[in-house]
């Protein structure tokens, strides 16, 4: 996930696919509550690219979960966001 810290209105999460599969990134707050969800559908083997608008968020750290077929990865985030 980059930039990170995310302090634009955007961050991108690159992810890699064995093979096509189902994708849904989720983004969590640090006590597990889901802030938001963004559900890519059927998405093509090999690297692929999906932006979160971070500008939505309060400052702070957050996990973001990319949920595939073939299992899920998580990275952490920081958002800090200068509205």
């Amino acid at each position: 996930t980059y930039p990170n810290p995310a302090d634009q209105l955007t961050a991108t999460v690159g992810f890699e696919l064995p093979q096509a599969s189902e994708v849904t990134i989720k983004l969590y707050d640090m006590q597990g509550k889901i802030m938001g969800t963004v559900d890519l559908g059927r998405v093509a083997a090999g690297s692929n690219n999906a932006v979160l608008n971070t500008g939505l968020y309060q400052s702070g750290l957050y996990i973001v979960a990319v949920e595939t077929e073939f299992g899920t990865v998580t990275q952490k985030i920081t958002i800090l966001n200068r509205k």
